[in-house]
């Protein structure tokens, strides 16, 4: 298990043209989100790109399907749509897309949201 404050103890003084993330700043408290994305800068290449999956941006369209589903894995630091901005601010946002899983007509999970950002 690693520690995510100490990231460069892991994989070095590499660079890579990728970094994915999914689900994870909201189990993160601000402090330890703007580090980690200091520190994701130094990873990636210069024009490489971070691609972040929010597991749910939470908004006041949720329906009540997405609330119990979502009650046992919020994380303790929820955050919004503006604070992901906030901790993105060191990079160029290039798309941001909200999409939603289904089946059929049977909306499971709504308001995902990728973004993609560019490291200038």
């Amino acid at each position: 298990m690693g520690d995510i404050m100490d990231l460069g103890k892991y994989i070095g003084g590499l660079q890579y043209n990728y970094i994915i993330l999914c689900g994870l700043l909201h189990h993160l408290n601000s402090f330890c989100a703007l580090n980690l994305m200091a520190d994701l800068h130094t990873h990636l290449q210069p024009e490489g790109e971070l691609i972040y999956i929010v597991d749910h941006v939470y908004t006041d369209e949720i329906n009540m399907l997405n609330k119990i589903l979502l009650k046992p894995d919020r994380g303790s630091f929820v955050k919004k749509e503006e604070d992901y901005h906030e901790l993105f601010k060191g990079f160029t946002l290039l798309s941001q897309k909200k999409f939603n899983i289904q089946i059929k007509s049977m909306v499971l999970w709504s308001s995902l949201t990728r973004f993609v950002l560019q490291n200038p």
